[in-house]
């Protein structure tokens, strides 16, 4: 079974992105660059992972095909425009 979720936003917080990856929402690699923005996929630990950052373009979670603890989680993923 596939799922997908789409809509539009009016407003967004300015700084969403930037809470959604501290890292008490996702675990990190300690082994990510400190001096620039990650622009592929990169380690998680946890139901999702990011795929895909086009910087000021596109970001794209999906489910972490390792994660074996419990449910997978939904949607699929998600693309933040």
């Amino acid at each position: 079974m596939r799922s997908a979720v789409s809509g539009t936003a009016t407003s967004l917080h300015p700084a969403l992105l930037s809470k959604l990856a501290l890292p008490f929402f996702q675990a990190t690699s300690t082994k990510l660059p400190l001096n620039r923005e990650v622009t592929g996929p990169y380690p998680s630990a946890g139901r999702y992972a990011y795929t895909r950052n086009d910087i000021h373009v596109l970001t794209s979670i999906r489910r972490n095909p390792y994660w074996t603890h419990g449910s997978p989680g939904q949607p699929d993923g998600v693309d933040i425009r």
